[in-house]
């Protein structure tokens, strides 16, 4: 008989000894910022359906993970000293609050319509005394003051690419751009649309080796040129 093999969840330390050979390195103070936001997950998961429940045991390489991801892709982009970041449809922040706890210089907007949702972030950022605006709104009702705000705009599963192209491209300043962590089958959302300046952004094997979760996720860059 074979043996049944039973995946183990990743554990914190692991993602950090990871990430420290992908040269993002963590203080004492980050740690434990992570550490009490995954504990806050924990507590809140079942009370406001902030994750699904198939994803409790996994928010290290389910959430976590591949909110490192976009910050790993977004600092080989350039620099994101005083950069403004928005995190569209951020659910129970992700990727926003991860990058608001490594990215201290940066400006940090996470917008969801769920009111549970960002109620729950806004307690949350108070615990982990961070600095980070949130919004409970439909991007696409945003004012018109908005427009030409952001350098960068993050999106986890959200909408299609050219719904997303549509939403966040008044939001985008000249040369900004926006990343979204796609299946890679993607290419099926785009209808032909040869309006979208797009890249598929070359993957790095050594997350995937690490994590099989994002083997079938692909990094889109959209431009605003």
């Amino acid at each position: 008989m074979g043996m049944f093999h039973v995946k183990q969840p990743l554990l914190l330390s692991d993602l950090i000894q990871f990430l420290n050979k992908q040269n993002i390195h963590l203080d004492g103070i980050q740690i434990q910022q992570l550490e009490l936001y995954y504990s806050e997950l924990r507590i809140s998961a079942d009370k406001i359906n902030l994750i699904s429940s198939n994803d409790k045991e996994y928010i290290i390489e389910r959430h976590f993970l591949p909110s490192f991801y976009f910050l790993y892709y977004m600092q080989i982009e350039n620099n994101l000293l005083n950069k403004h970041i928005l995190d569209l449809g951020t659910g129970a922040g992700f990727p926003g609050i991860i990058l608001a706890i490594v990215l201290s210089s940066a400006k940090i907007t996470l917008i969801d319509s769920s009111r549970k949702k960002t109620l729950f972030l806004k307690k949350l950022i108070s615990k982990l005394n961070l600095k980070v605006d949130i919004i409970c709104e439909r991007i696409e009702n945003l004012p018109n003051s908005s427009f030409n705000s952001f350098d960068i705009i993050v999106a986890r599963a959200v909408a299609s690419i050219p719904i997303l192209f549509n939403w966040c491209i008044p939001f985008l300043k000249k040369n900004g751009y926006m990343l979204t962590l796609k299946g890679d089958n993607y290419q099926k959302e785009l209808n032909n649309n040869l309006n979208i300046n797009l890249n598929e952004l070359q993957p790095y094997y050594s997350w995937y080796n690490f994590s099989d979760y994002l083997i079938n996720k692909r990094m889109v860059k959209i431009s605003n040129t």
